[in-house]
């Protein structure tokens, strides 16, 4: 093939310029939003398809355009680059007035599709006289430029730069590329450049428009509170929040609140109660076997609080901790005050570190050779972490429990919202009952009377009788003095279906229990924070 002309490398240029902006904006909007209301798999497949319904209505569209002129492709390429810069700025901003109506992202990519999709046409149009484009090559381009672009968001772009700032790095080294292709070609359109110059204008005002929140929402008041630390990283974005004098209860402490993506990890006034339930139930289980714990395994707990109470059970000698971000480990070995909870626990020579998916982690570990192990991994709130409740993870974890260990998992909110008198369990807890049960495994449940925090205990020892060991630590319902944790045997259990990777309705059981307390992903006033970077 003959190596373009001036002509033809302008005519590609702006095509692979065009048609990858119109990507971007598609993979930044879906990413965004899926990032902010954890329906990663719904939100990418319907943006997607609209994204591509779209490219056949601007194609379609392109025909309306009688005599295609250069200036009608550089218009449309500085419109892409202007509305990929203002596509995150947008979406913030709808997200905080209009909450998750999914109609406005499916707009944004909507309009990216439109003005993408009239690129090729317009382009070969343009060539028809001269006959100097290989269409074969245009796709090619086109098509590399995609990935290339999802290449640099995903990879390189994304963690150190975040959605906002990739957005505008990336859209506006476009414009720069746009703008040096029409000084080569000498381009005296005034117009063109008018507009040129608004599209590179308007994504700055977007942003001065709408200042980065500073506040974190209240726990217990209607005064934002402080944020002390902000991180975004490749897996969740960590806000570390404090306030004082605003708890009845504890009021000359201060009150200090984790959240990783919006979803409360630890607040520090109460985070005892929710891990002596977690961790020191099962140990007490193992002691009540005459079979105290020496090893022990923590799945997730990245902020060292599990770590922190294991320490303190005399038979502890060895614990892995396994958890996916080291950035959260960063935090919870160097923040002072998740320090000052956790006690540097990571600090302890018994405690080893494991950086690793957990998922792929458990399918390679040494069999039977845990007395503990401790499941602390965020809701479910989205497919990702949905499948760490799966009967296939069970089905791997199992296997490295001791003859007379214990398995604990957190197990999400207890009661059914449905049932005003308390006496029905919950989807997700009972999921996680019904999941354990389909690879065999018997399991209780118990919770913590404070913050309503569900967990589910099992053992592969057959003669455990739990109803004869909360008796004898003082834990059952029925008992006046369980403050911290209370079991009960008999509950009102809803149908729900396993929790496989095949079907995953974990995620769909939790949203909907947010729904019903109230909608929990809300974006207005401080609570913006909360929204991904």
């Amino acid at each position: 093939m003959k190596r373009p002309d001036k002509d033809s490398f302008f005519l590609y240029s702006l095509s692979v310029i065009g048609s990858g902006c119109g990507f971007l904006s598609q993979i930044l909007v879906s990413g965004f939003w899926s990032s902010a209301f954890s329906q990663d798999v719904f939100f990418f497949s319907i943006n997607t398809a609209f994204y591509f319904l779209s490219l056949g209505l601007g194609s379609l569209q392109s025909e309306r355009v009688l005599r295609p002129e250069r200036r009608h492709l550089s218009y449309r390429v500085v419109f892409l680059c202007s509305w990929t810069a203002l596509s995150i700025p947008l979406l913030r901003y709808s997200i905080q007035v209009y909450g998750n109506l999914f109609l406005i992202p499916i707009g944004i990519v909507f309009v990216s599709g439109f003005i993408a999709g009239q690129i090729i046409p317009l382009t070969l149009r343009l060539n028809e006289a001269q006959n100097k484009l290989s269409l074969p090559m245009l796709f090619f381009l086109d098509y590399t430029a995609a990935i290339f672009f999802t290449f640099v968001f995903t990879f390189v772009l994304l963690i150190p730069l975040g959605y906002l700032r990739t957005s505008l790095v990336l859209a506006y080294s476009c414009f720069a590329l746009t703008l040096l292709l029409m000084l080569s070609h000498r381009e005296k359109n005034r117009p063109l450049w008018g507009t040129a110059a608004l599209g590179l204008l308007l994504p700055v005002f977007a942003i001065l428009a709408q200042p980065a929140p500073k506040d974190a929402p209240g726990w217990r008041s209607p005064n934002p509170a402080k944020v002390i630390f902000k991180k975004q990283t490749h897996y969740q974005k960590i806000i570390l929040t404090e306030e004082r004098g605003n708890n009845p209860y504890y009021p000359d402490q201060p009150e200090r609140v984790l959240y990783l993506d919006g979803f409360i990890q630890f607040n520090s006034l109460y985070e005892q109660a929710y891990h002596f339930c977690l961790a020191n139930i099962p140990v007490f289980a193992a002691d009540y076997l005459n079979a105290p714990p020496k090893r022990a395994l923590i799945l997730g707990g990245g902020d060292g609080l599990v770590a922190r109470n294991l320490l303190d059970v005399p038979s502890i000698e060895h614990i892995d901790q396994v958890e996916l971000d080291p950035e959260m480990i960063q935090l919870s070995k160097t923040e002072p005050h998740v320090r000052h909870y956790n006690r540097d626990s990571f600090y302890n020579p018994k405690v080893n570190v494991i950086i690793a998916d957990a998922f792929r982690w458990v399918r390679t570990a040494e069999k039977h050779s845990y007395d503990l192990i401790i499941v602390d991994f965020p809701d479910p709130k989205s497919i990702t972490l949905s499948r760490l409740y799966s009967s296939e993870f069970y089905s791997y974890v199992w296997p490295l429990l001791s003859p007379k260990g214990f398995l604990s998992i957190q197990s999400g909110p207890v009661y059914a919202l449905e049932d005003k008198e308390k006496h029905t369990l919950s989807r997700v807890t009972t999921t996680v009952m019904k999941t354990l049960a389909s690879v065999g495994k018997a399991s209780y449940v118990y919770y913590n009377p404070r913050d309503l925090d569900a967990f589910v205990m099992a053992t592969p020892y057959p003669d455990f009788d739990m109803d004869a060991f909360t008796a004898k630590i003082g834990i059952r319902a029925d008992i006046a003095n369980a403050h911290f944790c209370k079991y009960k045997s008999l509950w009102k259990v809803p149908d729900v279906r396993v929790n496989t990777l095949n079907t995953l309705p974990m995620t769909e059981y939790l949203l909907h229990w947010y729904d019903m307390a109230g909608g929990f992903f809300r974006y207005g006033d401080s609570y913006a924070i909360f929204l991904p970077e």
